[in-house]
C-alpha cells in the first residue's frame, strides 16, 4: 500500500510495515530508499520467465514541479510539470548462484564378494535387470550408498535468502555414455539416463545384451547417491600365486569424464540457478571379488578296480564365476603317464592317469565343491619280455638275470651243490634245466626286484603230451599250470609276488621266451595332487594339495584306516571295516556287510548295499542311509541326536523318498521307540500304508530326538525331529 507521509511517498504492507520509500529534494532529485527485500515473481537464469526487474506500476506516484520566474520590473510567471514515475522507480532482483566441485573423499564403494543377491530396489524402468548365474538367488549382487554427497557446494542465496523448502537439488548427469567397464565376458556396458533420473549401465552384446548391469539413483534433497550391481565385472589386474594375490580386492571406477552431478539452488522468491556438472566418475568403485579356496578332502581307496571315492573342497569363484579348475599332478611314478587336463564344458576338470596306454585312474574335481576320483585300474602292471639268447652262451649257469627278474638253479637232490642235473641252461634254442630240456622232477625259481602280478613262458613242447608244472610264491600262493600246445603259458597266481618256485611234473619242453607283468605302484601309494581355480576374470585362488592314496592288496579283513585329517574313504565289494579315525570324514560302504567306524569329528557314513553296522562316534555325525532292502536294516550303533546327552547327529533319508511339497512327514518315516526301529514309506500314503525298516538305532533313542533329513520333490532339502 502507498501512503503519503510528510512529502514522501511510503510503500508498506501490514505484516511487514515500510517496505520502500520514495522522497524527492528542492533541486527534483528523487530518492529510493528499499528497507525489505520485494517478491519477485519466479524466474530462472535461462530467461524463460525473466522478473529480475520490476518496476512501479504507473498511475501510482506522481511527480509535479512547479515554477516561478520574475522580470526586471517585478513581472511573475508561475507553471506546474507534473510526472508519472512508474516507469522511472525499479527494483532489481538478487539472483542466487552456485558452483559444485567434486569431494573426492566420499564414495559409493561397492564390493562383488557376495554368496546370495539382495532385492533390487532401483526403478530401470524397461530395461531388464541382469541376472548373475554365479550368484544364487536374482537381485543385486551388491550394493553401495554414500554417506554424504559426492560434490561440495558452493551456493550464494542473496537477500531473498532459501527458498524454504527445497532449496538445493542435486541430480545426476551424464557426460559420456562409455563407462568405460565391460562384463567377465568382455561385453561393454554404456551409460543411459532414464526419464526418472536414474542412470543405468547397459551391457552391449554378449549373453546379457540390453540388459542392466548396474543402476544409480541420487537423493535429490542430500545428494548422497545409491548403487546396484547386477552382474560381476571383469577387473582386467589378474591375481596369481607370483604376485601373492594381491589383486582380489582390484578396484575399478567409472571412465573418468562419465558421470557428473549438478546442483540447482532456489532462493526465497523462486528464482533459480544450476551449478557447473562436476565430475564423480571416480567415486563410483567396484570392487573385485577373488575365488577363494582353503581345504580339500584326501582321499583313500580300496583296491578294486573301478572304484570311486567321493570327497568334498570348498574352491568357490564368487560373483565372478568359473574360467577353470585347475589340477596338476605332484607324484611321479615310472610308468605312470598324465595326460592334459581336460576342461570340459560343465566346469568339472578331469585329470586321466595311464599305464601302458591303459587308463589308470581319473581324477574329476567339480565346481558344485564335490570330486570324484574312479581307479580304473587297481592293480596297473608293465609288461616286460625277454628271450633267451646271449644270457650265457652255451654254458650253464646257476644264475642269470633277465631285466628285474633273477633266475636261478634248485639245489633238488640236497647235497648242497647245484649239480649238472640242476644247473640252468639259458640258450638261443631256449631255456631249460641241466640236459637244456625242462623235464619231470626238474626246478628253478624267478625272484623280482618289485612286486609282480604273473608271468608268462613260450612253451616249445620236446615230445609228445602236454606239458604241466606246479608253482609256490613267496606269499604262499600254489598252483599248477599245463601247455597242451606250443605257445604263451601264463601264470597268474591270485596275489602279487616277489619270487616262484617251478617244479616240472609231466612232459617234456623248453622255453623260448619270457615275460612278466611288473606292478607299478608299491602295496600302497599316495598321489598329490596341486589344485586351484580361476574365476572369470582371471584371478586365481590359492592352490590346495590333495592327496589320494590307492591301497595294495592285503590280507582278507584288513581294517581301512584313515589319518588324522579329514579322509573320504572307499571300500571294495567285500566286507569291510573302515576307521575314519580323526577328522571330518566321509565313509563309504561296499555291496555287502560293513562295518563303518567315524571316529572324532562330523562324520558321513554311507553304508551302500548290504546289512552295514554304523558307529559314528564323536561329533555330530550324519548316517546316510541310500539303499532300499526289504529284511535288510542297517545298525546304527551310536545315535545322539538331540535332547540330553545329544551330538547333533542326524539320518540322511534323501536318497530313499522325496515328499510332496508341504507334504506331512509321518506319512513317510516311522519310529517306534519300542523295537528301536526306523521305517519309511517311499510313497506316503498313496495306496496305503506301506512302511519297511530301514534302521535299527541300537542305543534306544527317546522318539523326538531323532533328526531326519529329507528332500521335497522341488529337490530342496528339510530337516525334522521325529
Amino acid at each position: 500500500t502507498l501512503v503519503k507521509v510528510g512529502n514522501d511517498i511510503v510503500g508498506q504492507t501490514a505484516s511487514h510495515g515500510d517496505i520502500f520509500k520514495i522522497s524527492v529534494d528542492a533541486s527534483g532529485t528523487v530518492t529510493l530508499t528499499q528497507y525489505q527485500q520485494i517478491d519477485h515473481l519466479p524466474e530462472s537464469l535461462d530467461t524463460t520467465n525473466n522478473n529480475a526487474h520490476i518496476d512501479l506500476g504507473n498511475g501510482l506516484v506522481t511527480l509535479s514541479a512547479t515554477a516561478t520566474v520574475t522580470d526586471g520590473d517585478h513581472d511573475q510567471a508561475t507553471s506546474t510539470v507534473s510526472t508519472d514515475l512508474g516507469g522511472n522507480i525499479g527494483f532489481d532482483d538478487d539472483i542466487p548462484s552456485v558452483t559444485v566441485t567434486a569431494a573426492p573423499a566420499t564414495k559409493v564403494a561397492l564390493d562383488e564378494t557376495a554368496t546370495s543377491s539382495g532385492l533390487a530396489t532401483i526403478d530401470t524402468g524397461a530395461i531388464v535387470k541382469g541376472d548373475d548365474p554365479d550368484v544364487s538367488g536374482s537381485g543385486y549382487i551388491s550394493t553401495a550408498t554414500s554417506a554424504g554427497a559426492l560434490v561440495t557446494v558452493n551456493a550464494a542465496f542473496g537477500a531473498d535468502g532459501p527458498a524454504a523448502s527445497g532449496s538445493t537439488t542435486y541430480a545426476l548427469t551424464v557426460t559420456n555414455a562409455n563407462s568405460g567397464l565391460t562384463l567377465t565376458d568382455g561385453s561393454a556396458i554404456n551409460l543411459q539416463q532414464l526419464a526418472n533420473g536414474t542412470v543405468v549401465g547397459v551391457v552391449s552384446g554378449g549373453a546379457f545384451n540390453g540388459q542392466a548391469a548396474f543402476a544409480m539413483t541420487i537423493n535429490a534433497a542430500t545428494g548422497a547417491v545409491m548403487v546396484e550391481q547386477y552382474l560381476s565385472l571383469d577387473h582386467p589386474a589378474e591375481a596369481t600365486a607370483a604376485n601373492s594375490f594381491n589383486s582380489y580386492d582390484e578396484t575399478l571406477t567409472l571412465a573418468a569424464g562419465s558421470l557428473g552431478v549438478t546442483v540447482t539452488v532456489t532462493d526465497g522468491d523462486h528464482d533459480m540457478a544450476t551449478s557447473n556438472t562436476a565430475d564423480v566418475s571416480n567415486q563410483i568403485t567396484f570392487d573385485d571379488d577373488g575365488p577363494t579356496f582353503t581345504h580339500i578332502q584326501n582321499a583313500i581307496v580300496a583296491n578294486q578296480d573301478n572304484n570311486v571315492v567321493t570327497g568334498t573342497h570348498d574352491l568357490a569363484f564368487g560373483a565372478d564365476g568359473e574360467t577353470s579348475i585347475e589340477i596338476t599332478p605332484l607324484t611321479n611314478i615310472s610308468g605312470v603317464t598324465y595326460l592334459p587336463v581336460v576342461h570340459n564344458v560343465d566346469g568339472s576338470s578331469d585329470l586321466i592317469a595311464q599305464v601302458n596306454g591303459s587308463n589308470f585312474f581319473d581324477l574329476k574335481v567339480n565346481p558344485d565343491g564335490t570330486y570324484t576320483f574312479t581307479l580304473i585300474e587297481s592293480r596297473p602292471v608293465a609288461d616286460q619280455t625277454f628271450n633267451f639268447a646271449g644270457v650265457a652262451g652255451s654254458q650253464g649257469t646257476s644264475q642269470f638275470t633277465l631285466g628285474d627278474a633273477t633266475f636261478n638253479a634248485i639245489d633238488t637232490n640236497n647235497n648242497g651243490s647245484i649239480g649238472s642235473a640242476e644247473i640252468l641252461k639259458p640258450t638261443s634254442n631256449g631255456f631249460g634245466v641241466g640236459n637244456g630240456n625242462l623235464d619231470g622232477g626238474e626246478q628253478f625259481k624267478v625272484t623280482f626286484a618289485t612286486g609282480v602280478d604273473k608271468l608268462s613262458f613260450f612253451v616249445e613242447h620236446e615230445a609228445a603230451g602236454a606239458f604241466t608244472m606246479t608253482y609256490t610264491t613267496d606269499t604262499g600262493l600254489t598252483g599248477t599250470v599245463t601247455a597242451t600246445v606250443d605257445g604263451w603259458l601264463t601264470i597268474d597266481p591270485t596275489g602279487d609276488f616277489n619270487s616262484i618256485t617251478f617244479t616240472v611234473t609231466d612232459g617234456k619242453a623248453k622255453f623260448d621266451n619270457f615275460a612278466y607283468s611288473k606292478l607299478i605302484l608299491p602295496s600302497d601309494q599316495t598321489f598329490n595332487f596341486s589344485v586351484s581355480g580361476v574365476d572369470g576374470d582371471g584371478d586365481h585362488s590359492a592352490s590346495q594339495t590333495l592327496s589320494v592314496t590307492t591301497l595294495g592288496e592285503h590280507p582278507a579283513g584288513t581294517p581301512i584306516n584313515g589319518t588324522a585329517s579329514d579322509d573320504a574313504i572307499s571300500g571294495t565289494s567285500g566286507n569291510d571295516t573302515i576307521y575314519g579315525l580323526g577328522g571330518n570324514d566321509t565313509l563309504y560302504g561296499g555291496a555287502v556287510a560293513d562295518h563303518l567306524l567315524g571316529g572324532d569329528g562330523n562324520d558321513l557314513l554311507i553304508g551302500g548295499l548290504g546289512q552295514d553296522t554304523l558307529t559314528g562316534g564323536t561329533g555330530a555325525d550324519t548316517f546316510k542311509l541310500d539303499q532300499l532292502e526289504l529284511n535288510i536294516k542297517d545298525l546304527i550303533t551310536d545315535y545322539h541326536g538331540s535332547g540330553v546327552g545329544g551330538e547333533g547327529d542326524k539320518i540322511d533319508l534323501s536318497s530313499l523318498f522325496d515328499t510332496a511339497v508341504g507334504g506331512n512327514i509321518a506319512d513317510y518315516v516311522h519310529y517306534d521307540a519300542g523295537t528301536n526301529t526306523l521305517s519309511v514309506d517311499t510313497n506316503g500314503t498313496t495306496g496305503g500304508a506301506n512302511f519297511v525298516d530301514v534302521a535299527v538305532l541300537q542305543n534306544g533313542p527317546a522318539a523326538g530326538t531323532i533328526n531326519i533329513l529329507y528332500d521335497d520333490t522341488n529337490h530342496v532339502q528339510h530337516t525334522t525331529t521325529i
